[in-house]
């Protein structure tokens, strides 16, 4: 032992950590103000469900594009965060329903316009965009769902003098992008910057005064008991670009789910509130920190051998829980169960998670 002490530093510490703190195991330090004791900055939300019905159908509400106009007017930065890539999400046919997909993954195919291809996030498979329905031959091919090449041809086109960039994975595959975008920004040779999250976190630019949520709900309603904590760490993130000079900060956060506690908290700059909502949420679905999780995964290129084998392999464990003869609540034995996305580079997925007490 060397008497050591480990600091772990975050603008957004993990559920774990905060548990951790409660339960006396960490000590907690914390920073209550930002350096020079500048003010953080004010958080609007924009609810889309009235921008539904008021038929407002623009990536941009009317908030947001109308407060990127006054940051312009200003000679002010703007960052708008959309954590998906690509042009179009998905690609549908109206006349039959087919989705165009991954001939190797369980997933659709994203659309980019510059190149002009789908792609698979997941194996990097690449095709070009049909003319006709594969499955019909419908030429009545529809492109939906945003990605940051389509924000930022809107966001051109709406403002056709503004200096845009674009920061995402198919924008900064080059060595040294990340750095030239950067210096770009600190000589305000950029107006507005977009992107994926990697424009949320890390940023320090005095004269970034906006910082717009396109859609804050991106992530929220994922198959995964983190999706809440997730989207509140990158909102908080995201919404930390903003203010950070001498100039005051505005956050506009567009969503669908203004109520939802992980979102109020941001708006609201109430973390301790998040925290105890999500920790109450976490004790009654028995997740961490609460317990601890253990993931089985098995693949293979036959689904019917990965079946098997998890079958097999999960009543293994049950057989060796049962034999520690422990009370029924220590240890939850889930699955086995295909994976969120069953397929990934032609291999099947299936999982068993174990939820335990004890380690």
């Amino acid at each position: 032992r060397v008497g050591g002490v480990l600091v772990l530093g975050s603008a957004t510490p993990s559920l774990e950590s905060m548990y951790a703190v409660e339960k006396g195991e960490l000590t907690e330090l914390t920073l209550r103000q930002r350096i020079e004791g500048r003010v953080m900055p004010e958080v609007r939300l924009v609810d889309l469900r009235q921008e539904f019905k008021a038929r407002r159908f623009n990536v941009l509400s009317p908030v947001l594009k109308e407060e990127i106009a006054a940051r312009l007017d200003r000679r002010e930065q703007v960052i708008l965060l959309l954590n998906r890539r690509g042009f179009a999400t998905f690609i549908l046919c109206r006349e039959c329903g087919h989705v165009l997909k991954c001939p190797s993954c369980d997933v659709t195919l994203t659309y980019h316009r510059q190149p002009a291809v789908l792609r698979c996030h997941y194996c990097n498979y690449q095709t070009l965009p049909p003319d006709r329905c594969p499955h019909c031959r419908s030429p009545y091919l529809r492109y939906f769902g945003h990605g940051t090449q389509r924000l930022e041809e809107e966001i051109t086109t709406a403002f056709p003098q503004a200096r845009v960039a674009r920061m995402d994975l198919d924008s900064t595959s080059r060595k040294g992008s990340h750095e030239r975008i950067y210096r770009q920004l600190v000589r305000r040779e950029i107006d507005i910057l977009l992107g994926t999250q990697m424009v949320a976190k890390g940023l320090d630019l005095p004269n970034v005064t906006l910082v717009g949520i396109i859609a804050a709900d991106a992530g929220l309603n994922l198959p995964d008991f983190r999706a809440a904590e997730r989207t509140y760490q990158l909102l908080t993130q995201a919404a930390g670009r903003a203010g950070r000079g001498e100039k005051a900060g505005l956050v506009v956060i567009q969503t669908y789910n203004p109520e939802h506690y992980s979102i109020k908290a941001v708006a609201e700059g109430e973390e301790d509130r998040f925290y105890q909502q999500e920790l109450l949420s976490r004790e009654a679905a028995v997740y961490p920190p609460f317990t601890h999780l253990i993931r089985l995964v098995f693949s293979g290129p036959q689904q019917q051998g990965v079946m098997t084998v998890a079958h097999k392999l999960t009543a293994l464990v049950q057989k060796a829980v049962e034999k520690l003869a422990l009370p029924s609540t220590t240890i939850e034995i889930i699955g086995p169960q295909p994976a969120i996305i069953e397929k990934i580079k032609n291999q099947y997925r299936w999982h068993t998670l174990v939820k335990t007490k004890e380690l």
